[in-house]
């Protein structure tokens, strides 16, 4: 491993610097471990073809929480916590790249994590797989031992996890980043799609549609509508039979709101009446058409509708 400095990069620099190369948040990605891409949506990214994202106001919060708890990690490891604004690279391929945010000396590195109130189960059986991919994409790299993972739950409990290295886990990894980068970045040739979301709006992006162009459909392309159709078939008659179980549930419970089961007496089932207010548009441009104008947005999207 070798590293460049990057005290004086602000966002876009690194943000640049990591378009160079697959980093430990591509990993998940790429080995479809990811809850937020997909290797569609990380080649978009890496080949210009979709915007850097957005800082969000909860990445905000965990960039500005992160010193406190790596001070808080400290404490709890009893082991000195130091940071070092640096990019790791790989001696053998100088694309896999790391942002290490802490290092623990002389063996280990420190992976910090907030997490929200409703992220907190995720963590229950220990360091979420989309994670523990980018902490194993950082021991590659940097070539240590142990990776230990600091969270802070809901703000109010830290926890720590430990990672040990993996060379199955690791060989797999590596196969498949030089694979996606050689074979789909350096070649500019995208990856199969696949049924993530994180691809769906990925070429929703890519691709944003002109007016009334055509093209045919290859005999493979023919073929998977043709599967579209019997899975779309399979799938209308389990929505009929989930919609009869759910008829027979409301006629067993008529008025009354809970279903309860089990010695327990566990909640089951809730049917509870919600009241809900919408504007509504057409009287509003009839009554009010300058003010209707005033606060309507346009948006542009493209309808996907098999026939």
């Amino acid at each position: 491993m070798h590293t460049i400095d990057i005290s004086d990069v602000d966002r876009d620099g690194w943000l640049h610097l990591r378009s160079r190369g697959i980093g430990g948040s591509d990993a998940a990605g790429i080995l479809g471990l990811s809850l937020w891409e997909s290797p569609m949506s990380i080649w978009a990214a890496k080949t210009g073809r979709s915007e850097p994202k957005v800082l969000t106001f909860a990445m905000d919060m965990g960039n500005r929480l992160e010193p406190i708890v790596a001070e808080l990690a400290q404490d709890e490891l009893g082991r000195e916590v130091t940071e070092r604004q640096v990019m790791c690279i790989d001696d053998e391929h100088d694309y896999l790249l790391g942002n290490v945010d802490r290092w623990l000396d002389p063996d280990a590195i420190l992976e910090i994590k907030t997490a929200g109130v409703r992220q907190i189960a995720a963590w229950e059986a220990g360091v979420p797989p989309y994670y523990e991919a980018q902490v194993r994409h950082y021991l590659m790299v940097t070539g240590r031992e142990l990776g230990i993972v600091a969270v802070l739950l809901g703000g109010q409990e830290l926890r720590t996890y430990e990672i040990a290295r993996d060379p199955m886990y690791e060989d797999w990894m590596r196969e498949a980043e030089i694979e996606f980068w050689e074979q789909h970045v350096v070649t500019d040739v995208p990856p199969p799609p696949d049924s993530a979301e994180a691809t769906k709006k990925a070429l929703a992006r890519m691709y944003h549609g002109k007016k009334d162009t055509k093209v045919y459909a290859t005999p493979e392309i023919e073929s998977l509508l043709l599967l579209r159709d019997e899975k779309a078939k399979y799938l209308a008659t389990i929505e009929a039979d989930i919609i009869g179980i759910d008829n027979a549930v409301r006629a067993f419970m008529c008025d009354n709101e809970i279903l309860l089961g089990g010695p327990a007496a566990e909640v089951l089932v809730t049917w509870k009446s919600q009241i809900r207010r919408t504007v509504d548009t057409k009287a509003l441009k009839e009554d009010q058409p300058e003010l209707a104008a005033k606060y309507m947005r346009e948006s542009t999207s493209r309808t996907f509708l098999v026939k």
